[in-house]
């Protein structure tokens, strides 16, 4: 239990001394489609980034998505806690656009979902039809 700890520990340790260009969504607050730094709630725009401890100790550095002004704007990877992707897409002006793709904790390929200024109009379950 110490060990686990001490590795959380030494995680967030990294993650606040990192370059400060760079941000991890491990240490921010999502709120109304902004993002804000945790104790200042200060708000942030920039790249954010995910941090993940695999295989015991090495520390991986996954790119999420841009924060603008405006929000979320751009490509997406949404990750799994283990590193493994979790969703993929595009976010226009706030709101999801065109196909988004969801993977299974273990990466099968789940679900597409195709969106229209932030509404689903179209969805295919990758476990009951073919989603190549």
């Amino acid at each position: 239990m110490f060990h686990r700890s001490l590795l959380f520990f030494a995680s967030i340790c990294v993650v606040l001394a990192s370059d400060d260009k760079k941000l991890y969504i491990n240490s921010l607050i999502e709120k109304d489609n902004a993002f804000f730094r945790l104790f200042t709630n200060e708000q942030v725009f920039g790249e954010l980034y995910k941090t993940f401890n695999i295989y015991q100790n090495l520390i991986k550095n996954k790119f999420i998505g841009q924060v603008t002004r405006k929000g979320k704007n751009g490509n997406w990877k949404i990750w799994w806690n283990n590193g493994a992707k979790k969703a993929s897409g595009y976010y226009s002006n706030l709101k999801k656009e065109g196909l988004w793709v969801e993977w299974a904790k273990d990466g099968r390929k789940f679900s597409k979902a195709y969106y229209e200024k932030g509404k689903i109009v179209h969805l295919i379950n990758c476990f009951i039809e073919d989603c190549k």
